[in-house]
């Protein structure tokens, strides 16, 4: 089933449900699987018998893939469109920096005293080693 934008582009259903920001049960399902594939081909565990680690690692690799994918994807759009990836990276990396330097304040440091060296007496050196 595809649905229309209000400038008439039509869109699958699973997109228009990620655009209405409600997740797609067809997008759940398929990263559940494939945290499942992770788990039992590069982690080598089965779902009964996973730790809490195992479970980690399998969805950080179903993340990743999902991001390289994503990423991937993104790079194939630009390249279509006639865009330059670095003018767009340069564009996007200079709009972080400049929220970053705005929100964050400057952080000031109070300064120490530098310790001096203090000799032990021979007494307290006696009591040390007693």
């Amino acid at each position: 089933m595809n649905l229309e934008t209000p400038d008439a582009v039509p869109v699958p259903a699973a997109d228009a449900a990620a655009a209405a920001g409600t997740p797609a049960s067809d997008d759940i399902a398929a990263f559940r699987n494939a945290v499942l594939d992770k788990l039992t081909y590069m982690v080598g565990k089965d779902a009964g018998h996973a730790q809490e680690h195992d479970w980690l690692v399998a969805t950080s690799l179903a993340t990743r893939d999902r991001i390289v994918d994503q990423a991937s994807r993104a790079v194939e759009i630009l390249k279509v469109t006639g865009r330059d990836l670095r003018d767009v990276a340069k564009h996007t990396y200079e709009r972080v920096i400049k929220m970053t330097e705005e929100e964050v304040p400057e952080v000031k440091r109070a300064k120490r005293k530098a310790k001096r060296a203090v000799r032990k007496t021979t007494a307290r050196v006696r009591k040390a080693a007693a």
